[in-house]
Order: C-alpha cells, then sequence, then structure tokens
C-alpha cells in the first residue's frame, strides 16, 4: 500500500543512504530503484552539504524533537530540473537501527502558481483551473468568490452552489474561532500562514483534515481578501497514527522490562535465602536445633515474606494499570524503616562488592505521604544504581532531614562511583532516551523513581561528577502527627 501511495516515500539510514523508496520516489527522482538505493540524499540537495552537517542538521535535530517535522527543500533531479519538496519527517528505530522517515511532496507548481496569482488577477483564473489541489479565493468577509475544479470535486459540490457561500459553512464548527484568527492575522500582516483545520462537504461523511496555505490577494497594492490551497492530509494522519502505535508498542517493551527487573532481584534474594537455609538445616536434627538457629530461620523467612510482599505489588500495580486504576497511594511510610529493611536484603551485594554504608539518619523524622512498597521501590532503584556505579567498591552514604518550613523529608544517597557523563544527566529520567548497552535497566528504574516521586508531590535531584559520585536527593511532603522515633 505504501508503495503505491501518491506522495513520495523513502527511508533514510544515519549515514544518509537511501535503503527504501517508493513507486512515486523513483518516478520523481528519475533513476531505476536499484541505482536509488546506491544513492544519498545527499546527492539531490541544490544547496551541497557535507554528511557531517546533515547528520547535525537533520538526523541528530529530529533524532531530539521525536515528533514529525515538516519544512521545505531545493533539489536537483535526474533530468537537471530544479524542484522545490515539502517534506514532512520523522525519527525512527527498527530492529535496533536508526532511520529517517520522509514524505515529500513537489511543491514547485504550487509555488509558481501563488506567485503569479500575485501579479495578475486574470492569469491566476486560468492556472488555477488545472490545479489538482482544492483552491479558494474569499472576499474581505469571508464568502467564497472562487473555487476551482478540484475544489468542487472535494465539497462535492457544484460552483454555483459554492460561490457567494460564507466559507465557515464548510469549515467544521470546532475550528471557526481558529480559523477566525488566522485570517484576521494574515490581513493585518500580508504574511502567508500554514495551518490545519477540518473541512465538511457534501462528499464526505466525517469532517476530514486538511492543510491550508493562506496568502493574503492584493491588487494595486489594496488588499482584496485572500487565497487558499487546501491539501487532504488523510493519508498524512494515517502514517502518522501508524508511528504513534509503533511508539506504543516501543513503550509496552519497556514496561515489560522495567516490571522484570522489578521482579528479578526480589525473586533472586528468595532464591538465595531459601537455598542458604535448606543447605544449612536439611541434615540437622530439630531436636537440638539452638535458639540462634531458630532465630537465623525466623528472621529468613520475614526477608522471604517481605520480597513476596514486594512482588505482589509490584504485579498488583501492573493490573492496576491495565484497569486504568493506577493512582496515588493514600497511606504513608516511615523513611528510616525502609532504608534499613532494603540494606538488610542488600546486605550480602554490598559485602560481595566491598561497598561501606554510611547512615546519617536525623532524629525524630517524620513519615512521607508515599506507601512503603512504593517508597522502597524508589529508595532499592536508587542504591541498586550506586551499587553498579562503583564496580571497584566504595562507599554509600545515606542521609536524612526534616524542613519544617517546607514540610518535606529530604533523603540523600551519595556514591563515590564512576558518576554520570553531563550529556546523559539532560535524559537521565527518560525511559526512552538512547542507552549504551547494558544501561536501559539503571536507565528505566531512574524514570520509575521520578514517576513515583513526581506522583506524590515530590521532587528529584541529581549531581553527578564523572570519576567523583553521584547524590540523589528525593524530597517528599511529611505526614503531619506521624513523627519517627
Amino acid at each position: 500500500m505504501i508503495n503505491h501511495i501518491g506522495d513520495e516515500l523513502v527511508l533514510v539510514d544515519q549515514e544518509a543512504r537511501i535503503v527504501f523508496a517508493n513507486d512515486a520516489s523513483v518516478k520523481a527522482l528519475g533513476y531505476p530503484r536499484e541505482n536509488l538505493l546506491k544513492k544519498r540524499v545527499l546527492d539531490f540537495y541544490k544547496n551541497k552539504m557535507s554528511l557531517k552537517e546533515w547528520q547535525q542538521k537533520r538526523f541528530q535535530f529530529l533524532k531530539q524533537k521525536r515528533t514529525p517535522i515538516s519544512f521545505r527543500l531545493e533539489r536537483i533531479v535526474k533530468d537537471g530540473r530544479e524542484e522545490t519538496v515539502e517534506i514532512t519527517a520523522v525519527y525512527m528505530t527498527y530492529q535496533d537501527k536508526e532511520y529517517l522517515l520522509a514524505i515529500g511532496r513537489d511543491i514547485t507548481h504550487q509555488l509558481e502558481i501563488q506567485r503569479q496569482l500575485l501579479e495578475s488577477q486574470e492569469r491566476y483564473q486560468i492556472l488555477c483551473e488545472g490545479a489538482g489541489d482544492p483552491i479558494f479565493t474569499l472576499d474581505l468577509k469571508e464568502r467564497i468568490s472562487y473555487v476551482n475544479p478540484a475544489g468542487e470535486k472535494f465539497l462535492g459540490l457544484s460552483k454555483e452552489k459554492i460561490i457567494g457561500k460564507d466559507f465557515y459553512h464548510f469549515i467544521d464548527k470546532h475550528s471557526w474561532a481558529a480559523l477566525k484568527n488566522v485570517l484576521v492575522r494574515v490581513k493585518k500582516s500580508q504574511n502567508q500562514s500554514q495551518v490545519e483545520f477540518e473541512m465538511i462537504g457534501k462528499s464526505h461523511v466525517d469532517p476530514v483534515p486538511v492543510e491550508m496555505v493562506i496568502s493574503p490577494l492584493q491588487k494595486k497594492n489594496e488588499l482584496q481578501g485572500t487565497h487558499l490551497i487546501v491539501r487532504d492530509i488523510r493519508q498524512r494522519r494515517e502514517l502518522e497514527l501508524l508511528l504513534r502505535e509503533s511508539e506504543k508498542m516501543q513503550a509496552i517493551q519497556f514496561l515489560v522490562s522495567g516490571m522484570a527487573q522489578e521482579l528479578e532481584h526480589p525473586l533472586l534474594g528468595i532464591l538465595t535465602q531459601t537455598q542458604t537455609v535448606l543447605k544449612k538445616y536439611q541434615c540437622k536434627n530439630f531436636e537440638y536445633m539452638t535458639f540462634k538457629d531458630y532465630e537465623q530461620i525466623i528472621q529468613t523467612l520475614q526477608r522471604v515474606c517481605r520480597q513476596m510482599e514486594y512482588c505482589y505489588h509490584a504485579t498488583d500495580q501492573l493490573l492496576a494499570l491495565k484497569q486504568k486504576k493506577i493512582g496515588l497511594r493514600k497511606d504513608f511510610s516511615r523513611p528510616h524503616q525502609v532504608i534499613q529493611e532494603i540494606l538488610d536484603a542488600q546486605e550480602p551485594f554490598l559485602k560481595a562488592s566491598g561497598i561501606r554504608v554510611v547512615l546519617h539518619f536525623a532524629k525524630n523524622l517524620p513519615a512521607v505521604a508515599m506507601g512503603k512498597v512504593d517508597l522502597a521501590k524508589v529508595i532499592e532503584n536508587v542504591i541498586e544504581n550506586a551499587i553498579h556505579a562503583m564496580p571497584a567498591g566504595g562507599i554509600l552514604t545515606i542521609g536524612t532531614r526534616f524542613w519544617g518550613t517546607s514540610g518535606k523529608v529530604r533523603m540523600e544517597i551519595k556514591d563515590t562511583g564512576v558518576g554520570i557523563p553531563e550529556e546523559d544527566l539532560k535524559s537521565i529520567f527518560d525511559p526512552f532516551a538512547k542507552k549504551e548497552q547494558g544501561e536501559r535497566g539503571l536507565k528505566l528504574g531512574l524514570s520509575v523513581v521520578h514517576s513515583l516521586v513526581s506522583y506524590s508531590h515530590g521532587e528529584t535531584r541529581i549531581v553527578s561528577s564523572l570519576r567523583r559520585g553521584t547524590t540523589v536527593t528525593i524530597e517528599l511532603p511529611a505526614v503531619k502527627n506521624l513523627l519517627g522515633s
């Protein structure tokens, strides 16, 4: 289907090479498809540009925007003709490779039509009759004074039933106010404007999304009305919808990845602790079990119970997300208790990594307005990141403080690890930002931290220096009349 649409469609890789071109692109550029796929898009630029410059100005710019961007381009095709092309391009990934998907339309003829229309009203009418896009002219009261055959076909009415009608009669009522503002602005500024609205007509059951190029019409330096070129953009909207659906699928993949990460560590802890107890006690005679043995078994069961509770709430939140019930929890938790439980669970990993823990707990710290499971998820993600950042060992410092003036509890978790590059700090909370291999779990964890804290009306800040370590500061609202010991 894409191969046979009227607009040109090409797929370009990071090196500006054309990896796909539909029939319209092959016809417009004048090369056989097998030859075209050996070329770079830069080969057709009228204003020459280096590959490095293209990667910075086009590829990286679109990659940062992550939304479709429209622009015009001057190009030279095989027979030497110069053309102006209107392009809508968007960054996308497929099978771990990066591409630009671009839809183009040769608007050279339309631009020439507009230039000539401003020179002569008589010549304007002759040229408009053969245009493929609907064209209208409006008088100063927004009544239609001219419509070309393409406009008649688009509206499904004859010229006699269109001329003299208020143009708003063919515009969806939800767009009336916006169109009015644009027309006033064009008349006042005498500048062209390009906008999108929805039109209605006898030949359409539902409103049709269109793109309008609106220009002032002048005669002897006196404003006579406005000139509109209308383009049906339903195909473009359908393509944008396909791209959004693709992004949703990618988001689902990240969600599944994040949930697997959330469950992996507690399940590993349960497995390790139960194996340790079985190995130590499966051959013992329990008639001679000491109190120390009994105490160790009870402590192990308590840890297992906490980890199972964490797994239960993690899956419960996933089900709530499916039913669109997820939201702020109305319970509270005590930071010192949560931090200590996580450190107890992580003690084997901390020791194995050669990491020393230093605690600076404030006295009489209030509880915070976040559930215990959510706060545990926040603290655990930050501590796990700190452990990963100190592969050769180091110091993990955790401090708490209550700010009475703001009514917030501050928790600071500081490591002496490798640090985070300055360019990565800008997207540190973005789960969909580009990540090096092996970093996806870490950055997804920080996005979870940021989301949970924000939902609880809190704030997350990160300060980091390469080879000096990272400090994560979390502030959460305190719960009144719930002071800690």
